[in-house]
């Protein structure tokens, strides 16, 4: 993505691959919101939107791929 820093990763929305009624796509895909947190304190007090950066770490798996 043009002007996107090195140092993040950008996820696309794909929460509709994880319903119940898309029975090929279920399962497969980032599922973007079991990385954020659910806690109030995470939410515009004013708007009621919840925050939609974390941070995370990301691991080589062990076959160094």
């Amino acid at each position: 993505m043009e002007a996107q820093s090195p140092k993040v990763i950008g996820i696309a929305g794909q929460g509709v691959l994880w319903a119940n009624g898309c029975p090929i796509a279920k399962g497969k895909g980032a599922n973007f919101c079991k990385l954020l947190p659910s806690k109030l304190r995470y939410f515009d007090p004013v708007a009621g939107n919840m925050e939609t950066a974390v941070a995370v770490k990301i691991y080589k798996d062990e076959a160094g791929r």
